[in-house]
This record gives structure tokens, C-alpha cells and sequence, in this order.
């Protein structure tokens, strides 16, 4: 299969998926009511992350960028820890991938990079996340002013070294 055919039929297994699937978005950030739902489609996207880092070919887009946000967001609120941590090296390279115009999503893997650093208290790294995730959701329209109010805290308490 020509690199072209594999990357059309890639992004057709993609939409297919994006078009079903629950995303994150400014208005809904926390996955819980879907879970049902994003359970169904989690092997298929874990085999599309599977097949995208075998292929030297694929590039990624915004649909597979969100697709694999939300899965990993899934994995870590049912707390597959060791999972999210297999997943988050090829979300970082997708989603920074796919910008600009996919700056939510690059916000929400930022904040799976934090809360995963918080989880293993690396506390200088969730500081180095938070800058990250609070820069980047300052440029998205609408804000989710109640995440930038709690990474703001967390970046302060972090900044006067209590969680050290």
C-alpha cells in the first residue's frame, strides 16, 4: 500500500471513530457521564496509536489528536495509571503536531502531563506543566476559568514550595 493510501485509510479509521466519540471540550472537560461509551472505542484507538507509531508515514491530525486526548483523559480517571504513562510520549508528539488550531487539546495533555506528575510528586515538573497548560489555555476561546483558577492556585502553592 502506497504511503498515501495508508495515511487516507488511517484518517477514514480515524473519522469513523471521531465521529462517535465523546471529545473534551471547553464546555465539558471531565469524562465521567461517557465512559460507557469511550469504553467501546478504546482498543480501536489504542490500535490506531499502535499503528501510528509503527508507520514512519502517518502524520497525525486534529482528529487523531483528539480522539487519543480523550482516550488517555478516559484511561486516567479510571485510573489506568501505567497506561496513560505508555500513551503520553505519542499524545505529547501528536497534539503539538497538530497545532495551531488544536490548542484545547494541547492544553488537556499538558494538564494529563501535570496531574501524572502530581500523581508521581514531581512537583518541579507539574510546575513546568502548569506554566504550559495555563499559557496555552489562555489563548482558547471560550476559557475554562475554573481550570485556570485551580492551576493558578496549584502554581502558586507550588511556587512558595509547599507541596516540596
Amino acid at each position: 500500500m502506497s504511503p498515501t493510501d495508508f495515511q487516507h485509510h488511517f484518517n477514514t479509521a480515524v473519522h469513523e471513530i471521531y465521529s462517535v466519540y465523546p471529545s473534551l471540550t471547553p464546555e465539558e472537560t471531565y469524562l465521567s457521564p461517557h465512559w460507557p461509551t469511550l469504553g467501546l472505542h478504546l482498543s480501536d484507538i489504542l490500535k490506531l496509536e499502535d499503528e501510528y507509531n509503527k508507520s514512519a508515514v502517518l502524520a497525525p491530525t486534529e482528529e487523531f489528536a483528539t480522539i487519543l486526548c480523550t482516550a488517555t483523559w478516559f484511561l486516567f480517571e479510571t485510573n489506568a495509571l501505567a497506561k496513560v504513562t505508555s500513551l503520553l510520549p505519542t499524545l505529547h508528539v501528536v497534539t503539538l503536531a497538530t497545532r495551531p488550531g488544536n490548542d484545547f487539546i494541547v492544553a488537556q495533555m499538558y494538564r494529563l502531563h501535570l496531574n501524572m506528575s502530581l500523581a508521581n510528586r514531581e512537583y518541579k515538573t507539574v510546575l513546568n506543566y502548569a506554566h504550559l497548560m495555563l499559557d496555552t489555555l489562555k489563548r482558547i476561546t471560550p476559557r475554562d476559568e475554573f481550570i485556570l483558577a485551580e492551576r493558578a492556585g496549584l502554581r502558586g502553592w507550588l511556587h512558595r514550595g509547599f507541596l516540596f
